[in-house]
């Protein structure tokens, strides 16, 4: 009996060494900060790499743009993502961990959206031909359904089946967030419009679509974290053209939910 004790506390030890080392090896290669949407990767190349770069050769590599103003909180980077043909990031320069942050509802800070969306040329050349405004999406994902703890605005295509549901309702769509009809990617959206006074191909998503969820919509703060974000531009007919932002909610990283990721193409299979 006493021999038989020894055996199975020595099984408990061996298994608490080993998930001690399982724990060890995920800190160490960031998986498990991964794993809570808290990666430091994106972190890591935009500050050991690009900015320093930048600084001392005025190159960009291995990120495509570099933009630092006077004050660096206020700058930010375009990198290539490894998956996909076209998709790009968007990433700011300053600390921000993401959709959940108090900081992008401060009045007067950098719209990365906006941002965004006027670089969204980097798509065309990585494919090698134009694309039109309506080809485009910009997403940020929920924090529970994110890999990185640094925040970063999706810049890919489209899926032509979301395009082509958004079409058929946009007349729906008003200046109020409301639920959408029918679903995108299986899953239940709010949007709203914004309507733009120049054409989409020169203006600029304003106001920003995490204030305009946030602290101009009816989401608080300490709740956003739950949302992810989407940006496509829309022609309205009569009305003139602008934008539907649409709002998708994940409850935790184990259950499904609306997120904004879901919509995007990494394939750029668009039709014509």
């Amino acid at each position: 009996m006493q021999h038989e004790r020894r055996r199975h506390v020595s099984i408990l030890v061996s298994l608490i060494a080993l998930c001690c080392l399982l724990i060890a090896c995920a800190l160490y290669s960031g998986s498990l900060g991964q794993l809570f949407g808290a990666g430091t990767k994106l972190w890591s190349i935009v500050h050991g790499q690009c900015v320093p770069r930048w600084l001392s050769e005025h190159k960009p590599d291995p990120c495509r743009k570099v933009t630092i103003d006077d004050d660096p909180r206020r700058g930010w980077v375009i990198l290539k993502d490894r998956i996909g043909r076209a998709q790009h990031l968007l990433i700011p320069t300053s600390r921000i961990s993401g959709i959940e942050s108090p900081l992008l509802q401060a009045a007067g800070g950098p719209n990365y959206f906006a941002i965004a969306w006027r670089h969204r040329e980097f798509l065309a050349d990585s494919l090698g031909r134009r694309l039109t405004s309506h080809d485009v999406i910009l997403t940020v994902n929920s924090q529970y359904r994110r890999s990185q703890g640094q925040l970063h605005v999706h810049m890919d295509c489209v899926q032509s089946s979301v395009r082509e549901r958004i079409e058929s309702i946009k007349s729906q769509i008003g200046e109020e967030w409301s639920l959408l009809p029918l679903r995108l990617a299986g899953h239940r959206f709010r949007a709203r419009r914004i309507l733009v006074q120049d054409t989409i191909e020169q203006d600029t998503i304003e106001p920003d679509p995490f204030r305009l969820l946030g602290i101009l919509g009816d989401v608080p703060t300490s709740e956003m974290g739950h949302h992810s974000l989407a940006v496509l531009a829309a022609d309205f007919g009569k009305d003139g053209s602008g934008f539907i932002i649409l709002d998708g909610y994940v409850s935790d990283r184990l259950r499904g939910g609306a997120n904004g990721g879901e919509l995007q193409d990494h394939d750029c299979n668009l039709s014509r």
